[in-house]
Order: structure tokens, then sequence, then C-alpha cells
């Protein structure tokens, strides 16, 4: 008991004196870990703890590495890196990146060769085009200019139509039935009056006659003078 009160006073004469080390410590590591359980012994640690921090410290230490080569290549007119003017890290930061299927990834690349291969056949359509040795060089109509805007059907199922316009050409085509209806009536009509008045049924009005008088007003001579006609 005597020992620790006369530790206790030494050490607080210590803290008041400012030529002692004790005077300058400003955190009592009593109270700092009061109620905490410290390990006052060595232990050794485990092989497999060991390669952990291993492992981490190689990982940390290559991070370190690229990041300097990445920073001196920023500063480097001759690296690409140079002119880079996005940071990926940055424009992405908090953004949930989505990795796509085997299907997405299918579908993307049979878009780029259909699309390539639209391509090539519009780069060889138009190399044809001014090729005076090729067909399609005299080909004045161009059906791309004809068709533009206009809805074309493919070839589908069924008609492909909409009710709506199926509904439209039944009309039409009854329309158009009962009007060769009434015109064969009409021509049954016409048949049974020419009949009736002794008429042959096909029987026609003399044509009008064609009168021809030479226009004397000019001479054709003087006008067509010095112009060679070309008959086709």
């Amino acid at each position: 008991m005597e020992n620790e009160l006369n530790e206790s006073a030494a050490l607080d004469e210590a803290r008041h004196d400012p030529s002692r080390p004790e005077f300058y410590k400003t955190v009592n590591p009593e109270a700092e870990y009061d109620g905490m359980l410290m390990q006052t012994g060595y232990r050794h640690h485990t092989a497999n703890w060991d390669q952990m921090v291993n492992d981490k410290a190689a990982e940390m230490e290559n991070e370190l590495n690229e990041s300097a080569a990445l920073d001196e290549a920023r500063h480097d007119p001759s690296r690409p890196e140079y002119y880079k003017t996005v940071n990926p890290e940055s424009e992405y930061d908090g953004m949930l990146i989505q990795r796509h299927s085997a299907l997405w990834n299918q579908e993307v690349d049979e878009a780029s060769e259909r699309l390539e291969n639209e391509m090539n056949e519009a780069s060889a359509w138009d190399e044809a085009r001014h090729d005076p040795t090729r067909p399609e060089f005299y080909a004045t109509r161009q059906t791309d200019n004809v068709f533009d805007g206009i809805y074309a059907q493919l070839n589908v199922e069924g008609s492909g139509h909409s009710k709506a316009y199926m509904k439209i050409q039944e009309d039409a085509e009854k329309q158009y039935d009962e009007q060769e209806k009434a015109e064969a009536l009409a021509e049954e009509e016409r048949r049974e009056e020419a009949r009736k008045s002794g008429l042959a049924v096909n029987e026609t009005a003399p044509a009008a006659p064609v009168y021809s008088q030479k226009n004397t007003s000019f001479s054709q001579a003087e006008v067509y003078d010095g112009i060679n006609l070309v008959q086709l």
C-alpha cells in the first residue's frame, strides 16, 4: 500500500513538472482503456491469418503502384491517359452497372451483323449506280425514293390487316359486285329493247364522217425550212 501511494505521488509530481515527459501526456491510459480487455502478452497468429495479412498488404501495394503509374501517365503528354477528359470512376459513381445476359449479347451480335450487311449492301448498290458497266447505272427510278414514307406490309401470316381495314375492303367488294350486277341488268334491258325495235343487238350507229381540208394560211415548207425531222 505504501509503495502504491509513493508511485502515485511521484507520478502526480512528474505530471506537474515541465522537465518530466509525463508533463506532456494528455491522455490517461487507465481512463482511456478502463473496462476494456487488453492483451498483455504477445500471442502468435495462425499461418492463415499471416497469409491473409500478406495478401492484403500485396494487394494494397499493387493498388498504390497502379495509382502512382496512372497519375504519372496523366501528366505525361506522350501517354494516351494524358488526353482523357472523363474519369469513369466519377462518371459512374453511385450507379448500378448491369451485366447483360448471354441472350442479350446474342441479340446485340445479331443486330450488329444485320446492320453490317445492310451497310455492305448499300455500299455495293451505291458503287454499282456509279459504274457504267453495271445495269444499276442506268436505273432511272429508285424504289427507295418512290416508297419513302410509305408503310410497306411484309409477308406475314394471314392478311396482316386490322378488322377495320378488312371491313372497308369487304364493303368495297360488295359495292363492286352490286355495280357489276346493275351494269349487267342494264345491258340485258338494252338488248331486250333492241329486239323489240327490230334492231340487231350489236348494231351501232354509223360513224360520223371526218372532213380534212388543207390549211392554206401558211406554207409548211417555209415553217419547217432548215429543220431536220427525225421519224421515230
